[in-house]
C-alpha cells in the first residue's frame, strides 16, 4: 500500500513539474504580446466587468478616459462596448460569439491552460481563433503573481478576472474598477445558481500584491458583496436602496 502511495505522489509531482515547464515555455512564446500594452492606460480608468447579479446596477458612461474590459460572458451585456475581453475556459455554447464580438474593435485574450487535467481547454480548431490573442497561464494553480507578465505566465488564481487584473495592472491605470464581481452566488448569463466563494483566496492574493506593488486605493469595488472590505468600496444608489444599506454620500459612485 505504501509503495502504491509513493508511486502516486511521485506521479503527481512529476505532472506538476511538467505543467510548470510547459507553462514557462508557452509564456516565452506567447506572453511577449503584452509588451504592447505596458503603460497603455496611464492616466485612465479601467472598468473590469463580470457577470455577477450586481452588474445590473451599474450604468456605463461614454468617456475617452475610461477603458472597459469584459470577463467571460460579460460581452453579452449590450450596455457595454468593451475594448478588451478575456476568457480562459471553453464556453458551453462555443467560442464563436466571443471571438467575433465587435469584430476588430475589441481585442480578445484567450488563455492557454497547461494543466493536462483541465476539463474545458479551448481547441485551436475554431475557425475564428485567429481573432484571439493567446496567453499562457501558470502551470501551478494559486501560485505567486508575476512581476512581469510579458516574460512569465500569468498566475492561475482560479478565475478569468484575475488574468484581466494582471493585464490591467501592467497598463498602469489611474484606477481599476470592479463591476459585477460579487464573489457570492449567481451569474447573469447562467441559469444555475453557481457559487463563487471559492475565488476568495485569489482575491486575497490580488490584495496582497496591490498592497506591495501598487497604490492602496487603485482597486475600487462597486457594489461589493463577498468582496466587501477587500478593496475601496463604492456603491450605486439603486444597489444601496434595494439592499437597505446605509451608505455615506462620499461612497456613492453615481
Amino acid at each position: 500500500m505504501f509503495s502504491k502511495l509513493k508511486k502516486r505522489i511521485k506521479r503527481v509531482i512529476n505532472n506538476e513539474i511538467v505543467d510548470v515547464i510547459k507553462a514557462n515555455s508557452l509564456a516565452v512564446r506567447y506572453n511577449s504580446v503584452f509588451q504592447d500594452y505596458r503603460g497603455l492606460c496611464e492616466g485612465k480608468d479601467i472598468y473590469i466587468v463580470g457577470c455577477g447579479p450586481s452588474v445590473k446596477y451599474y450604468h456605463p458612461t461614454a468617456d475617452k478616459n475610461s477603458v472597459y474590459v469584459g470577463v467571460n460572458r460579460a460581452y453579452k451585456d449590450n450596455r457595454f462596448s468593451f475594448d478588451f475581453i478575456f476568457a480562459q475556459d471553453q464556453m458551453e455554447e462555443g467560442m464563436s460569439e466571443f471571438l467575433t464580438y465587435r469584430d476588430t474593435d475589441c481585442i480578445k485574450f484567450l488563455a492557454i491552460i497547461p494543466h493536462e487535467d483541465a476539463e474545458y481547454r479551448v481547441s485551436e480548431c475554431n475557425s475564428h481563433m485567429k481573432q484571439a490573442i493567446r496567453y499562457a497561464l501558470a502551470g501551478k494553480r494559486m501560485g505567486n503573481i508575476p512581476l512581469d507578465i510579458t516574460v512569465e505566465p500569468l498566475a492561475d488564481l482560479c478565475g478569468t478576472v484575475f488574468s484581466a487584473l494582471q493585464f490591467a495592472m501592467l497598463t498602469n491605470p489611474r484606477h481599476i474598477y470592479l463591476i459585477g464581481f460579487d464573489c457570492s452566488e449567481g451569474n447573469s448569463f447562467k441559469t444555475n445558481n453557481e457559487s463563487y466563494y471559492y475565488q476568495l483566496e485569489g482575491w486575497k492574493k490580488i490584495k496582497e500584491f496591490v498592497s506591495s506593488y501598487k497604490q492602496q486605493d487603485i482597486v475600487i469595488s462597486i457594489n461589493p458583496i463577498g468582496l466587501k472590505g477587500m478593496f475601496v468600496d463604492r456603491y450605486t444608489h439603486g444597489f444601496a436602496n434595494d439592499n437597505g444599506l446605509a451608505v455615506s454620500d462620499d461612497c456613492y459612485i453615481d
